[in-house]
């Protein structure tokens, strides 16, 4: 099966299907209101969806109808990003950092707030800055957060029940916000980013090190302006040297571009 999720809903599709060219073989999930923004997929019937107004719901029949589990009760802010870190404990990420919890269980979900904050107790993010995408890397511990203020925020405890926060300053930090996080490779060892400056144009980072972001690890492989990268939306890297980006507008249209790194 595959999923879609676009601001007027869900809609899925037979996989044999789209490659047979059926006609019409997408059909619209039921349950959905409002403007989802985010899915996460657990298993081939479990996914999660986050949206507008904090909204989040569930799927047990691989998409075809969702249950609203909360509308809106832990957060009142648009949630932007939800990604699974494993196949019981899922994260959120929204607007005026926003960060939400959801624990998949047997009977139900537990749903809660997590504050962003270093191990001192101080609050990372400025005052409205957005949580723009989540990113968990395979078998480790960790979670990143890539937000409006050009942040990358990390903690290698994710599922303790206070998790301390860093702000991974790179050099390369704070030049347009971050939009997109994605890794690749054995346990997430190189980190793909995208960056987005205010005149609307991306460029793509990636890190070497799968996340610890220092000077002499984080490398500009498409910069803002050479070549013209316009606006990307998202980036998925195949393996640690290329990755396929999909963006507007180039000529008036929409388009899928390669990135080649050595």
């Amino acid at each position: 099966t595959i999923v879609y999720v676009s601001n007027t809903g869900v809609a899925r599709a037979a996989i044999d299907d789209v490659y047979n060219i059926v006609a019409n073989p997408w059909s619209l999930a039921t349950g959905i209101s409002g403007v989802p923004k985010s899915i996460a997929v657990i298993d081939p019937l479990t996914a999660y969806v986050v949206g507008q107004s904090g909204r989040i719901w569930k799927t047990t029949d691989g998409a075809a109808s969702f249950t609203l589990v909360d509308n809106g009760a832990t957060t009142v802010q648009n949630l932007n990003w939800i990604v699974a870190a494993n196949a019981n404990v899922l994260y959120a990420g929204g607007n005026n950092g926003a960060l939400v919890k959801i624990l998949n269980l047997s009977n139900g979900q537990t749903i809660s707030l997590v504050n962003i904050l270093t191990s001192a107790g101080v609050s990372i993010l400025a005052a409205g800055e957005h949580i723009n995408v989540v990113a968990a890397p395979p078998g480790r511990d960790e979670l990143y957060l890539g937000t409006s203020g050009g942040k990358i925020v990390r903690t290698i405890r994710a599922n303790v029940t206070r998790p301390a926060f860093e702000n991974k300053a790179f050099p390369l930090s704070g030049q347009g916000q971050v939009t997109d996080l994605q890794f690749t490779g054995y346990k997430g060892n190189m980190l793909f980013v995208l960056q987005r400056n205010s005149a609307g144009n991306s460029r793509v980072l990636r890190d070497i090190s799968g996340g610890y972001l220092t000077d002499t690890q984080v490398e500009i492989i498409g910069g803002f302006t050479v070549p013209v990268n316009n606006l990307m939306n998202s980036i998925a890297p195949a393996n640690e040297n290329y990755a396929m980006v999909v963006g507007e507008v180039e000529a008036s249209f929409a388009y899928v571009g390669s990135v080649t790194a050595t």
